[in-house]
């Protein structure tokens, strides 16, 4: 039987009324959305801009994707370009957009954006052409999936401690069965997770690691898998801070805030400073301040 470990309720009780309260109040919902919405597509542009950086620097003969974005012609480069421009006024327009359905059909435009880059980076050999889930029907997609699935838990466990209600979300609305809450707050992380299967790519993830079924579609192999979770481990304490507008997110918190560490690890602040579960942090004190509207400047 699983048993789930968690500030008492009773302690947390305060805001997570006022979660509820805002959950009601379209124009908090609005802003929040609206805040949640900058921050992913912040991660986007710095992306795509690294990415041209790139492909101006010298080749590594290490990397992988390196060279593979080295390779890309002018008209690549001019694409890449003009994808950070397209995104900046999707950026734009979110400050004036009200509605689920509106906030919604702007993050969609700026993750085709997004995903078409994706397909033009990657080396041919991957066949990648856009996103597909339920099941992925292929390796990159895979990745995806699952390294979404793996932020999550850092995500889910954040707003547990917290004393947050996961199913009660603002840009993802209420369904059965969904913790909409926990979907909030990936979407200013998930860049953070794609910049992670190309860092997959650079370890040697290569198509020979997925194997194919009607059912499950694409999934890493066991050779693979191995690869992955090593990865992985490594990855979620050195997240990529960066991909998210510090302009835009408040200050590290402090280590009074951050009271909680990871399982069997001890307490390093040098270390937890860039750690995903201190960015799922930063996200949620800052996703409360919004709905509480007092969103902290500095």
């Amino acid at each position: 039987m699983p048993v789930w470990v968690a500030p008492g309720l009773s302690a947390s009780v305060m805001v997570r009324v006022s979660q509820h309260e805002a959950s009601k109040k379209s124009d908090s919902v609005d802003k929040v959305c609206r805040w949640l919405l900058d921050l992913k597509l912040f991660g986007h542009q710095t992306l795509i801009a690294g990415f041209l950086q790139t492909e101006m620097d010298d080749a590594c003969e290490d990397s992988y994707v390196t060279n593979a974005i080295q390779s890309l012609n002018p008209s690549d480069r001019n694409y890449l370009e003009k994808a950070i421009n397209d995104i900046n006024t999707i950026k734009h327009n979110l400050k004036s957009a009200s509605g689920r359905d509106q906030l919604m059909g702007y993050e969609g435009a700026a993750a085709h954006i997004w995903f078409d880059v994706f397909a033009r980076l990657l080396p041919k050999e991957w066949k990648f052409t856009g996103r597909n889930r339920r099941p992925p029907k292929d390796p990159i997609n895979a990745l995806m999936s699952l390294t979404y699935t793996m932020t999550m838990g850092d995500v889910h466990t954040t707003i547990h401690e917290r004393g947050l209600d996961p199913c009660i979300g603002f840009l993802h609305a209420l369904h059965p069965g969904r913790e909409s809450l926990v979907l909030d707050v990936l979407e200013p992380l998930r860049c953070g997770a794609d910049a992670f299967v190309f860092h997959l790519l650079d370890c040697g993830i290569r198509p020979k690691h997925f194997t194919y079924s009607d059912e499950n579609g694409c999934r890493l192999n066991k050779e693979g898998r191995k690869i992955y979770f090593s990865q992985w481990a490594a990855y979620r304490l050195e997240w990529p801070y960066f991909l998210i507008d510090q302009n835009n997110l408040s200050q590290i918190a402090s280590s009074d805030d951050y009271a909680f560490y990871d399982d069997d690890d001890e307490y390093d602040e040098a270390n937890y400073t860039k750690s995903l579960k201190k960015c799922c942090w930063w996200i949620i004190k800052d996703l409360i301040a919004h709905w509480e509207d007092k969103p902290e400047k500095f």
